[in-house]
């Protein structure tokens, strides 16, 4: 009876919620389903802040309820003035704000309802529409309970996540109700109970949730019109394949005002691609005022607007997709237009779905305001921008643009560096153009903003000065904007600049990034652009400073000012550096180093660094400024400077001594005159450079000429200049044009200097520098030059030595491109400047260190002279006095009259150490010279680039072909000198030795084999084999190493420490060592035909070793492998002295050393055969007769299965 009476009781608390429901805003009768649902709450005090109750399903839907305590804990705390202090800097100044909604009230506590089919996949296209109310009761009492008001909501993927709470105070919850006189919380208990209607989606709730979404709390009062339309496309598949261009699908009105949706489709037939734009036009005719004595414009009709654009199902209004614009300001920049861009994407995941028998309806809701609030909104930037006007004198005009970003969240992730956003717009009589660039780098800016002028059509001003404030605001709202102010900046007809504002990470992330929204975001420029004495005044102070300078006596073709407010420098790592600006055509940049041993100051031309063919003539002076504009320092140079390619920065190293009084900002001015670039200064900086870069030696005689091509005709390869004079030679200039398609060079001119006299005569050697150049032929400016500060013209060679020596290439694909080209309608100026230098005996020995092999392993060099006073007494073969060279003991051998070599003279060099030193190996790279004995730029020199090694075996190297015997006499016509003269000349040797390490070790072993036993035979196989000994004195009488491969054959060495007493009997000082192959053991039949070098050497020292080569090629087979004790000797083995007393270092050292083998394996061929062959008829003969005639015979049996018991051979005839 009891629970019966419970039971009509709850029904009847029930009944109360489900009459306290309001249908004011429900506009459909069609129920989908109802249901009550209680969450018990049985530990209150202990529930976590935010609270989520259990699952339950009405309406065919999910749902459950969310419980926000709204418990204050310290980060909580910390976290709402966090937000309160972003909300605050995000108004513009004098505006009062309330606290948002969303945040918290701790005196209450907060519901709300959350549907969870949002995690379907596809319920960004699925809308509900529900009406509930929420109830909190005793949980042992019906009658004590507390309802809010009934809520009317649509849930989607949006509004589902905004989280619109039902609040209760919290104190009455522990108050005693009227009803029972219970409170709500009783021991620790309570019951959270919502009741809820879900109804059917119809076309009224569709345009009822648009307007909802479209609402706008901060524009409500300002509203001047509303409409919805809409339109049925009933052959889309039709329109998205075959449509291309621009197509208006509907008209409609909202007041006065004429509108038009288009949709502009690429053709997906086209570009197989399903992307298309949607745009939301105002047809109503322009009625814009232009005033240039005020703003640019004055908009006599203007508005703001708001559209949502919807992609529905043509069969359930409850399935659709909503994209919304931003809060729109119409005005002449953004032209009008609203579009929303739809890409493969998401056309893919949110239209396509809602197609259904090739219908889809789009519509449009649209809602426009006055511009009360974008008035306000530009009102407050103006306000901020003049709030220090200290420089500012008259304002000429001022002006506010703005644009809609709708990839604001792209543009941040990406990583490319450079311009994300481009835009251009007039104001008055400039164009101006803003770049918003994103900087991936390791400092803190993470945003570049840099306005530039364009052009300047028409001004009375000659000195035009400007700043801007950048405003970022929220897309939807006039209310919430972040702004930054830039430096003053100067501009006029003549001056182009960029001047940029960099955001911090820091900035962006604290008040950038919380503005936007679904990605978008409003990015405006407001300018003022004004007249400033006082920045006149520190421009004539400046340019007062550069003409004292000039004195009049150079043409100004010129002059520019630039000022650059410095902030935070003291903080940069390496140095900071101005925006780009224009001056005299040019673009420059001012550098500052903070942070050097003296901080410097230096201005910088960028157009040089790009076209190494500009020349500037030029003056300049710095001016620095503290932050309240007092003046500093005037720094100026005291003469006009050039500036090219090598001298592009120019300046000063004394900022250590100047006063700022915040260090951290101060103003740096320059003032730049650019003077007319004539002959005078043409030559002039020629020979600077020339001077600035002149060698050691003394300089003989200089010339300076000029070619002038009046035609050049690219299709010839080659061209040359005239023949000319210059410091006492006489010389051409080769050119190619490198017109070949084909040619690596082809963008290039390529230019070689040629001296006729070492042409026609032997020997003769000149030491010069030069300076090519190539110039436009009407302008002295535009040239580019090229120096090569240490050059040897050498005597004619058939190799290209002298063409990598004397050539140049002059890159001329972007002067064509430039203004003022270097080549002239076919017309140029090619040219060379020469210095000829003392040719003396540094400069010799210079040149013959230049020709030899450069190695990071020499470990020592030398050269001797071998002066002869006596060439007609010479022997045929001649030695030069023993001399001393890299710290070991030499002497040059000479052969005058070597008949072998076709009347040549040979010339070697040997080492006297090795010969009493068996382990020593030296290797190194030797030059042979021979001069005429008082002129040291006459003669001939033979250098070998490959590497000579001295040993024990042969400790000589040298060129079996040095120079002909009868060119030593041959008299030079022009200096009519000899190589020998007055029975006198000189042999020089220079010599570099290198370490001799494993590499060496190796290629010594090969050629070893190869200088002793020339063959040609087809090699198998090479390798060495080395076999590491630990403890020398501990070895067995016979010890055996592990067997090996090389040259595809099984091999092992055999090692006696005390020697093989077989053989030699015991013996403490000397060890044997025998090479084995042990794939011959088992294979009676093979034969191997190699060659090999047995060796030890010192385990850490690769030059010191001793080697034994085989003298003959060696045929192993099974009788040589292992002999018996009667047997005669065998061959392959070494015998080595252990201890050398003449050795500086020792084969065996700590009881450590390394035996090896290096072996090379040919092919066994016929004639190897056959070799063999006669020579075991020879041993079996042992001389006992004599031979008369010897012949091989061959029987080749085809098929020895086939052959009777019996058989012959064919008869031979021999």
């Amino acid at each position: 009876m009891l629970n019966l009476f419970k039971n009509d009781i709850k029904e009847l608390y029930i009944e109360k919620l489900k009459g306290l429901i309001q249908r004011d805003h429900v506009k459909t009768d069609k129920l989908i389903g109802e249901r009550y649902y209680e969450w018990e709450i049985k530990n209150w005090s202990k529930l976590n802040n935010i609270e989520y109750s259990s699952q339950f399903s009405a309406g065919n839907c999910k749902w459950r309820i969310k419980l926000n305590k709204n418990e204050i804990t310290n980060e909580t705390e910390k976290s709402e003035k966090r937000k309160s202090n972003l909300r605050n800097s995000l108004f513009g100044k004098k505006r009062n704000t309330q606290e948002d909604n969303e945040i918290g009230n701790p005196d209450y506590i907060s519901i709300s309802l959350e549907n969870l089919d949002n995690l379907k996949d596809t319920f960004d296209l699925e809308h509900i529409f529900a009406n509930y109310i929420v109830s909190l009761r005793n949980s042992n009492d019906y009658s004590s309970y507390y309802a809010n008001d009934s809520t009317s909501l649509y849930f989607n993927k949006v509004t589902n996540t905004k989280n619109i709470y039902k609040n209760f105070e919290k104190k009455c919850l522990y108050e005693l109700t009227n009803e029972s006189y219970r409170p709500i919380i009783e021991n620790d208990k309570i019951i959270i109970g919502i009741y809820i209607k879900v109804y059917k989606y119809n076309k009224e709730q569709y345009i009822d949730e648009l307007r909802q979404i479209i609402s706008n709390d901060e524009m409500e009062d300002d509203i001047i019109g509303e409409n919805y339309s809409e339109i049925e496309i009933d052959n889309w598949n039709k329109i998205i394949e075959y449509g291309y261009g621009p197509k208006t699908i509907k008209e409609f009105t909202i007041g006065e005002y004429k509108w038009a949706i288009k949709l502009h489709f690429f053709g997906k037939r086209k570009r197989n691609e399903e992307n298309f734009y949607v745009y939301v036009t105002d047809l109503t005719k322009d009625k814009y005022h232009h005033d240039n004595n005020k703003n640019n414009y004055d908009e006599r009709d203007s508005y703001c607007s708001k559209f949502l654009l919807s992609f529905c199902n043509s069969k359930d209004y409850s399935n659709f997709k909503v994209i919304s614009s931003s809060l729109f300001s119409k005005s002449k920049t953004n032209k009008k237009v609203n579009s929303n861009f739809i890409n493969k994407t998401n056309y893919k995941n949110f239209i396509k779905p809602l197609i259904k028998d090739n219908k889809l309806i789009i519509g449009v809701f649209a809602m426009l305001y006055n511009d009360k609030k974008k008035d306000q909104y530009i009102e407050d930037l103006k306000n901020l921008i003049n709030e220090d006007s200290s420089q500012v004198s008259n304002i000429i005009r001022e002006d506010y643009n703005e644009w809609e970003i709708k990839n604001w969240d792209e543009m941040i992730s990406s990583t490319y560096s450079g311009p994300k956003f481009n835009s251009k717009f007039s104001s008055g009589d400039t164009d101006w153009d803003i770049k918003i660039s994103k900087l991936n780098n390791k400092y803190q800016d993470l945003l570049k903003i840099a306005l530039s002028n364009i052009n300047i059509i028409e001004s009375n001003n000659q000195n035009l000065y400007a700043r801007y404030l950048a405003s970022f605001r929220d897309s939807n709202s006039f209310k919430y904007y972040k702004t930054e102010l830039s430096d003053i900046f100067y501009y006029s007809k003549n001056f182009k600049s960029t001047y940029p504002y960099f955001l911090s990470k820091e900035k962006y992330e604290n008040f950038i990034k919380p503005l936007v929204k679904d990605g978008k975001l409003i990015m405006g420029i407001y300018i003022q652009v004004f007249e400033s004495h006082a920045l006149e005044h520190r421009i004539e102070n400046a340019k007062n400073v550069v003409e004292a300078n000039n004195k009049g006596s150079y043409e100004v073709i010129s002059n520019q000012y630039f000022e650059w407010k410095v902030k935070n420098w003291n903080h940069s790592k390496r140095y900071v550096c101005s925006p780009k600006f224009s001056a005299g055509g040019f673009n420059w940049c001012i550098y500052i180093y903070p942070n050097s041993d003296d901080k410097s100051i230096y201005i910088k031309n960028l157009d040089i660094l790009k076209d190494k063919s500009i020349h500037i003539f030029a003056n300049y002076a710095f001016t620095i400024y503290s932050d309240d504009f007092s003046l500093i320092e005037t720094l100026s140079s005291s003469s006009p400077v050039y500036i090219n390619y090598k001298n592009n920065k120019n300046g000063f190293s004394k900022l250590n001594n100047i006063k700022i009084r915040n260090e951290n900002e101060f103003i740096i001015g320059v003032y730049i005159s650019i003077y007319k670039y004539n002959m005078e200064q043409y030559s002039e900086e020629l020979k600077n450079f020339m001077i600035t870069n002149q060698l050691e030696n003394e300089v003989v005689k200089e010339d300076y000429f000029e070619w002038e091509i009046l035609d050049m005709d690219f299709s010839k390869k080659v061209i040359y200049s005239p023949e000319f004079e210059a410091g006492g030679h006489e010389w051409n200039i080769r050119l190619h044009s490198n017109n070949d398609i084909n040619s690596k060079k082809k963008e290039f001119l390529s230019v070689y200097l040629e001296n006729s006299d070492v042409y026609k005569e032997k020997y003769s050697h000149i030491y010069a520098d030069f300076l090519f150049f190539i110039r436009n032929p009407n302008n002295y400016y535009i040239f580019s030059k090229k120096k090569k500060p240490l050059t040897f013209i050498l005597q004619r060679s058939k190799s290209q030595d002298l063409e990598n020596i004397n050539g140049m290439d002059f890159y001329i694909k972007n002067n064509y491109k430039a203004k003022i080209p270097l080549i002239d309608n076919n017309k140029t100026v090619i040219g060379v400047y020469i210095r000829v230098y003392d040719f003396n005996k540094d400069r010799y020995i210079n040149e013959a260190i230049n020709l030899m092999k450069n190695s990071e392993d020499l470990i020592g060099e030398g050269y001797y002279e071998w002066k002869i006073n006596n060439w007609e007494d010479l022997n045929n073969e001649e030695y030069s006095p023993k001399f001393r060279a890299g710290g070991l003991k030499w002497k040059i051998k000479f052969n005058l009259d070597n008949k072998e070599n076709d009347g040549y003279t040979s010339i070697y060099l040997e080492n006297i150490d090795v010969l009493s030193d068996d382990s020593l190996h030296i290797c190194g790279n030797v030059l042979f010279s021979i001069r005429n004995y008082d002129d040291y730029s006459f003669y001939e020199n033979k250098e070998n680039k490959s590497v000579f090694y001295f040993s024990k075996e042969k400790n000589i190297s040298g060129l079996d072909q040095f120079i002909m015997k009868n060119d030593l006499f041959i008299k030079n016509e022009r200096i009519n000198k000899s190589l020998v003269e007055n029975n006198k000349t000189v042999i020089t040797v220079y010599m570099r030795l290198f370490e001799y390490k494993l590499e060496q070790y190796i290629d010594e072993m090969n050629s070893f084999i190869k200088n002793n036993k020339k063959t040609n035979d087809e090699v198998l196989g090479d390798d060495c084999y080395e076999w590491e000994i630990e403890d020398w004195d501990n070895l067995d009488v016979i010890n055996r190493s592990s067997d090996f491969m090389i040259g595809n054959h099984l091999w092992s060495l055999r090692l006696y420490p005390n020697g093989d007493e077989k053989i030699y009997g015991k013996n403490d000082d000397q060890a044997s060592l025998y090479l084995d192959n042990v794939d011959s053991s088992e294979e009676n039949f093979s034969h191997i035909y190699a060659h090999y070098i047995l060796f030890i050497r010192n385990y850490s020292n690769y030059s010191c070793f001793v080697r034994k080569r085989s003298f003959s090629l060696f045929n192993f087979k099974r009788d040589n492998a292992a002999l018996s004790d009667n047997e005669k000797e065998v061959e392959n083995k070494i015998d080595f002295q252990i201890k050398n007393k003449k050795s500086n270092a020792s084969l065996i050292e700590d009881g450590k050393t390394v035996v090896g083998v290096y072996i090379r394996v040919y092919k066994y061929n016929k004639e190897k055969y056959l070799k063999e062959l006669s020579k075991l008829l020879k041993e079996s003969n042992e001389k006992k007769y004599k031979i008369e005639m010897e012949e091989y015979i061959e029987w080749n049996i085809s098929d020895w299965h086939r052959l009777l018991n019996e058989e012959y051979s064919p008869i031979i005839d021999s």
